[in-house]
């Protein structure tokens, strides 16, 4: 998807490649403390937007989350920059962590998409394709339902990123765009909240 390269001067395939061993320590990590930050998180984002996730997409979220990110308290200021820098370091073929750092960008770096001037809607195909390409080489049905809940997964996401930034207005034209590209339950509970009136959302223009 040679359209898709766009940002730094590097392709979305991008980031170093995933030592099995290192995906094994983040599983053994899901049972201590350092998710708890993430999981309180996610808890509270799908409260804001009555939307829960199955139990084994969650965990993998989190898992995504630590793998990447760190902790939450870890992503402000310059540390989201740098938070950023990391997801660009290097290039990787590998269809499994290209889909899960398109997630990312979509949902907890919208304005890193923006930069990159790559239209949400491809960025999100590019990533389930990832995620569903990955799953029928390793036989791992995990990811065909993170896939199908990739939508879900970014309005969590998305919540999360505005949860951190509670005293940072919204930006409504954009948040309007993303809602018009894939119909966001995210996106239409913010601007119902920004501008009364505003009908409850039907119809969905991409497959959640």
């Amino acid at each position: 998807m040679a359209s898709l390269c766009a940002a730094r001067s590097r392709p979305l395939d991008y980031q170093v490649e995933m030592r099995p061993a290192e995906y094994t320590s983040i599983m053994i990590a899901l049972h201590t403390e350092d998710t708890l930050p993430w999981r309180a998180l996610i808890t509270r984002a799908e409260a804001e937007i009555a939307l829960v996730l199955p139990q084994h997409v969650e965990d993998y979220l989190c898992r995504t989350l630590l793998l990447y990110l760190g902790r939450p308290n870890r992503l402000s200021g310059a540390k989201r920059a740098a938070a950023i820098d990391a997801l660009f370091a290097q290039a990787s073929q590998d269809p499994r962590l290209i889909g899960d750092r398109s997630l990312l960008l979509v949902g907890f770096f919208p304005e890193q998409v923006t930069r990159m001037q790559v239209p949400v809607n491809s960025l999100i195909e590019y990533g389930r394709l990832a995620l569903r390409t990955s799953a029928r080489r390793d036989d791992e049905p995990l990811l065909l339902d993170v896939e199908r809940e990739f939508l879900r997964i970014v309005d969590v996401l998305r919540m999360m990123r505005h949860l951190t930034e509670a005293a940072r207005a919204p930006d409504l034209l954009n948040l309007y765009q993303f809602w018009l590209d894939t119909r966001s339950t995210y996106a239409w509970q913010l601007l119902r909240t920004e501008l009364a009136g505003l009908p409850a959302a039907t119809g969905s223009r991409l497959r959640h």
